[in-house]
């Protein structure tokens, strides 16, 4: 009688493959689920515990978490972002539960503020963890798009590079769903020192990520130019920005940028076999009315950056630039712009002393151009 051949993982105790699951990242743990059945069984046995013990490690949980539980409640005034106690049941309603995010009774413009109690199911974390994969995408996408005029001094990612990296991934999508996606919007763009949800996400990050996020969105912006929103010149063979001979190329790629991480890592994917009228029908599907406004993160940022020299001493006369990259990263040997975040989303000052100060006069978003009617017909 042969002996039957045993596969050298259906030695390795189950205990050891657990602990191994618990310590790899999703896109990881993903992949080597996948590789084995038995490492399959062993997952699906224990899928909300591992499921949960992971993206507990994950830096950018926070806002992830905040972006799957937004609703409507968190754009009033008194209300923006409301506390929440979120905690995730891994036994189907045995009351074991794990928390992700927890946060106490306090107190906001002199009311008691009570955190929302939410509780997660398996399902929740499964829809998590796809939104955490695109955020790995983005990982491994950004040294391309960051290097792509000298490709041979790509690099992988530090790890501290990672850190602001996914923290900004998760801070750009939490403000694209919700000022650029499906919740309705204001028609004007944020003013200085005004009670404003857009500027409320931003506030309550200290300067430093704020930089960094900044550096992330014009990295965006030149790749999404350069690879979605342009098309070859028959004559040449050279990429054309979509409008670039009548001034519009500005308008359409700020247009593109209100699409979230997920959004436009579609596009990144497959513009190359896309024609422009498809790159144009899928962003438009993507976001309910996208031609009609552009983004508005970019002014909401220099906003922001305007309030906080506003209330400096005279000796700062600039917020230091700092990026993703180690050797953009400003160094604040002092502390100064690494905790001068507004925990409460709003100006530290008397309403007496915000009146005090210019807001300035209303502006209108400036109209959405998704590139259509330049030279092609559809």
């Amino acid at each position: 009688m042969v002996p039957s051949i045993i596969s050298p993982f259906q030695a390795v105790p189950t205990e050891l493959i657990l602990e191994m699951m618990k310590h790899m990242g999703v896109s990881d743990l993903t992949s080597f689920v996948l590789s084995n059945k038995k490492f399959h069984e062993i997952f699906m046995e224990n899928q909300a515990s591992i499921m949960t013990t992971v993206l507990i490690h994950q830096v950018e949980l926070d806002p992830m978490l905040l972006l799957h539980t937004i609703d409507r409640r968190d754009f009033s005034p008194d209300a923006m972002l409301h506390p929440r106690r979120i905690s995730v049941d891994i036994n189907r309603g045995s009351k074991k539960h794990i928390d992700l995010m927890q946060a106490a009774v306090g107190f906001r413009d002199g009311k008691l503020i009570c955190p929302r109690k939410i509780v997660l199911g398996v399902g929740d974390l499964a829809r998590l963890w796809n939104k955490i994969k695109v955020i790995d995408w983005w990982v491994e996408e950004f040294p391309r798009i960051r290097w792509h005029k000298n490709p041979e001094d790509a690099r992988c990612l530090r790890p501290s590079e990672e850190h602001r990296l996914r923290t900004a991934v998760a801070r750009w999508w939490l403000y694209s769903e919700c000022f650029h996606g499906r919740y309705d919007r204001s028609i004007f763009l944020p003013r200085l020192l005004e009670t404003d949800a857009r500027l409320y996400h931003l506030r309550i990050m200290t300067s430093v990520e704020v930089r960094e996020l900044d550096d992330l969105w014009e990295t965006l912006r030149g790749a999404i130019q350069r690879d979605i929103c342009s098309s070859y010149n028959a004559k040449d063979w050279q990429p054309k920005p979509w409008g670039w001979d009548d001034w519009r190329s500005k308008d359409i790629v700020s247009t593109y940028l209100k699409l979230d991480p997920q959004q436009l890592r579609y596009l990144f994917r497959n513009t190359p076999r896309l024609s422009k009228s498809a790159v144009i029908n899928r962003a438009r599907q993507s976001q309910r009315d996208f031609p009609e406004l552009q983004e508005t993160l970019t002014w909401s940022i220099n906003i922001v950056l305007q309030e906080r020299l506003l209330l400096m001493s005279n000796a700062f006369t600039d917020i230091p630039a700092s990026g993703i990259l180690d050797e953009d990263c400003f160094k604040d040997e002092k502390g100064i712009f690494k905790t001068d975040a507004w925990t409460t989303g709003k100006p530290p000052l008397t309403r007496q002393e915000i009146l005090s100060y210019p807001t300035g006069s209303p502006r209108r978003i400036g109209p959405g151009d998704d590139g259509r009617e330049l030279d092609f017909h559809f």
